[in-house]
């Protein structure tokens, strides 16, 4: 009776850590060094949910990413194995508050930039909902502290065994085209919208160019007040219900033809609709261009004065509403052919000068009435370097051969440790 006594309270006593070993166990071991499940799934879900932010995840894709994953983890382990062979795996105290101090430093800007980008984005958040989402989101000063713990490891490693990696100026220009340049020529060469979208509108900067940019800089003159009221009126009146009938009217025919039913009256319905708002859209264009002729005599002023010799730009500060450009030295907006970020009527303008220091005819568009400065063209192609993004350029190139260098010791390491992986716990741990 009391060696059964005894048994059960020793079972007892171990379920407490039987139940955290079950909850979290291994799933990769290297040598010494193991990772167990709650820090090898929160890294794959991380990689996850920044691939699903940008577009569909396959299964491919989660099987690849977990396969990454493991792989990263058993390189971490392997370092960290070699790191306590040289006796450098340890941190001192003084060290853990430095990394500290820069991981409380780092989510400080991190919360108060979303915390600006929401604001600007006119959301109504309180801080507590900013640490919330952060934390969802895996941004915690725990998992910065991590990272600068694996950064700080890999720093060393390079100390240990990569302080003879150098690199040279050619090899650094082929660095700059392979990992900068060619993949930017191969995303924007012959797609000037997505350019757009990801580098004109976002203040972005790329490291290629397409071809067929030019500068231009643009006087723009708003509409005289008694016009502006009655575009404003129309375009929230007649023209606002047509463009709400042609949209019923497509939607109902769409449906009807999507049913199999007869769409003969929902077609008549469409096509009327579809001539009401041409209609109220010419005569919205037919009053707008009114404003070409309200405006005539500071049209012909600018244009007089740029012809005597006037630079556009002190005619911008005195006439235009748009100061942007202003500079002399500064090449203008960034203009294409193939440019969707532009009213029609003012990328056709602009597109139609012959030579730089040609301006345009007045033009109008919703924003007002516009002189369009042809400046410049734009250099396609590779950007090119300063002195200090070159210097910059230079230490990136030299950290890539050391991890590259890094990477070739770690893959003949593996045969120094013993090596266990248990994938399949990241299956049912993942959502």
């Amino acid at each position: 009776m009391q060696k059964r006594l005894a048994a059960l309270l020793l079972a007892l006593a171990l379920l407490p850590a039987l139940a955290l070993a079950e909850e979290d166990p291994v799933v990769v071991q290297v040598g010494k060094v193991s990772y167990p499940l709650s820090v090898v799934s929160f890294s794959l879900q991380s990689a996850l949910d920044l691939a699903m932010s940008l577009g569909e995840v396959t299964q491919e894709d989660v099987q690849s990413a977990k396969e990454e994953t493991i792989e990263r983890f058993i390189g971490m382990g392997i370092i960290e194995n070699q790191l306590m062979r040289a006796g450098r795996n340890d941190f001192s105290d003084s060290e853990k508050e430095l990394l500290l101090s820069q991981a409380r430093n780092q989510y400080e800007q991190l919360w108060q930039e979303f915390l600006r980008q929401l604001q600007q984005a006119g959301e109504d958040v309180t801080e507590e909902e900013v640490t919330r989402w952060l934390e969802e989101q895996g941004y915690t000063q725990e998992a910065i502290y991590r990272d600068l713990l694996v950064s700080e490891r890999q720093y060393r490693m390079f100390e240990l065994f990569c302080s003879n990696v150098t690199v040279t100026s050619q090899e650094t220009v082929d660095y700059y085209l392979t990992q900068y340049v060619e993949p930017d020529e191969e995303r924007y060469a012959s797609n000037i919208p997505l350019y757009e979208e990801e580098i004109l509108m976002t203040g972005s900067e790329a490291f290629y160019t397409p071809e067929g940019y030019r500068g231009v800089k643009q006087i723009l003159l708003e509409y005289p007040e008694e016009l502006a009221s009655q575009l404003k009126t129309m375009a929230r009146g007649p023209l606002q219900r047509a463009k709400d009938a042609y949209d019923a009217a497509y939607d109902a025919l769409a449906q009807a033809a999507a049913r199999g039913d007869d769409t003969t009256a929902c077609k008549a319905e469409y096509d009327a609709a579809k001539d009401a708002l041409e209609q109220q859209q010419q005569a919205y264009m037919d009053k707008q261009a009114e404003a070409l002729e309200l405006l005539r005599t500071t049209t012909d002023e600018i244009a007089r004065r740029y012809a005597a010799g006037e630079s556009f730009e002190a005619l911008m500060k005195e006439f235009s509403t748009d100061q942007n450009h202003i500079d002399t030295q500064d090449s203008g907006y960034l203009l294409h052919p193939l440019s969707e970020y532009w009213a029609t009527a003012f990328k056709n303008a602009a597109c139609a000068l012959a030579e730089p220091g040609d301006i345009s005819q007045p033009v109008v568009t919703d924003a007002g009435v516009h002189i369009i400065l042809y400046v410049c063209d734009i250099p396609s192609g590779m950007h090119k370097l300063t002195q200090e993004e070159s210097e910059v350029l230079a230490q990136s190139a030299l950290y890539a051969a050391k991890v590259a260098r890094l990477s070739e010791l770690i893959e003949g390491w593996k045969q120094d440790y013993t090596i266990r992986v248990d994938a399949s716990l990241l299956d049912a741990d993942l959502y």
